[in-house]
């Protein structure tokens, strides 16, 4: 909901969700920077990261994120093969610019199929 009420308040009712106030889909190199910003506050604010470690060589939306969501999804429990039905993008990664195979029936369970995995994971996290 947090989206939807930054969306509305910069007068956005359509378009991509990781946009600029104006409305324009946010390049990945642009939203790298801010969330690295943002955990550079968290580290000059809180302990939470070490002063030793250097933001911007240890963080990135590409791999932060995804580590930090597995890593609590095996704390909480959750089965491997929840996990991997979840990220589908280790198929994707392991096909190494083929087109990835996928078990047919999570390839045409689609979307609103998957939603009870999804909800098991995301509430595990």
């Amino acid at each position: 909901m947090k989206l939807v009420e930054v969306s509305r308040r910069e007068g956005r009712r359509s378009g991509p969700a990781f946009a600029t106030p104006e409305g324009e889909l946010i390049s990945s190199a642009e939203f790298n920077a801010i969330f690295r910003r943002y955990l550079e506050e968290i580290q000059a604010e809180t302990t939470l990261i070490e002063d030793k470690i250097v933001v911007k060589e240890a963080f990135g939306i590409s791999r932060t994120l995804r580590k930090t969501a597995e890593a609590r999804a095996t704390r909480a429990g959750i089965s491997p093969k929840v996990q991997d039905k979840m990220n589908r993008w280790k198929s994707i990664e392991n096909a190494d610019g083929k087109q990835p195979r996928f078990i047919m029936r999570d390839l045409y369970a689609g979307v609103l199929g998957q939603m009870p995995t999804t909800w098991r994971y995301s509430y595990a996290l």
